[in-house]
């Protein structure tokens, strides 16, 4: 029976992105196999879309970064200040996640709406 990990999309940043991100990701853990579905919607349109899940090696529990999280006060997380609540890059959402490379150009693109789909 096939194991279902599912998270809702929360933006971070909201602010400074001017759009208001909503969606959902699954994993779904089948045996030796995994599939991956993600739907976001309110994303930034017309641009690719770096996607990937956040974890910290030890098994911490990872959280979504709130304000709280600009230690530098500039009114904006950054990848720093996301990888000390989130975690690090963990496996990217992209044409190949199982490389785990994770800066190119083969990510998600949203359409004119921001709205996008991945699967895996």
């Amino acid at each position: 029976m096939p194991t279902r990990y599912t998270a809702e999309i929360k933006p971070v940043n909201e602010d400074m992105i001017g759009t208001s991100v909503s969606g959902k990701a699954e994993l779904i853990e089948d045996g030796d196999t995994w599939k991956i579905k993600i739907e976001a919607t309110g994303t930034p349109p017309n641009m690719m879309h770096w996607s990937h899940f956040h974890g910290f090696p030890d098994g911490k529990k990872g959280k979504v970064p709130s304000k709280a999280a600009d230690t530098n006060g500039d009114g904006f997380i950054d990848l720093p200040e996301v990888y000390e609540v989130a975690g690090q890059t963990m496996v990217p959402f992209d044409n190949a996640p199982q490389d785990i490379n994770v800066p190119h150009d083969d990510y998600p693109h949203s359409d004119e709406e921001g709205n996008w789909k991945y699967e895996f």
